[in-house]
């Protein structure tokens, strides 16, 4: 899809393990999504700071390119997530034998 731009399009993946369920509305006017009510607001501030962190070790932006961060707040959150990814992985591996 990249060939067919006129200019060049890199997107970033971003996943916030968020336990508590936030209300999400499309804006159809201004094409954007957004975060409704008081409380969603702290997710919103939450996700702008996750989107401008840099690794410690290697003072690389955690969202790039090509690569998918996935950032939680609790330990039950991170084992989920990786059985999500396990799961990912096994199913590649059958696809490619």
């Amino acid at each position: 899809m990249q060939r067919e731009l006129n200019h060049p399009l890199q997107t970033t993946q971003l996943i916030l393990a968020h336990s508590i369920p936030i209300s999400i509305s499309f804006r159809t006017a201004e094409r954007k999504f957004d975060v409704d009510g008081a409380y969603n607001i702290r997710y919103e501030i939450i996700k702008k700071r996750i989107d401008k962190v840099r690794i410690k070790t290697t003072n690389e932006r955690l969202t790039q390119p090509g690569k998918i961060a996935i950032v939680y707040s609790q330990a039950k959150e991170a084992a989920e997530y990786k059985e999500y990814i396990e799961f990912c992985k096994q199913q590649h591996a059958q696809r490619r034998h």
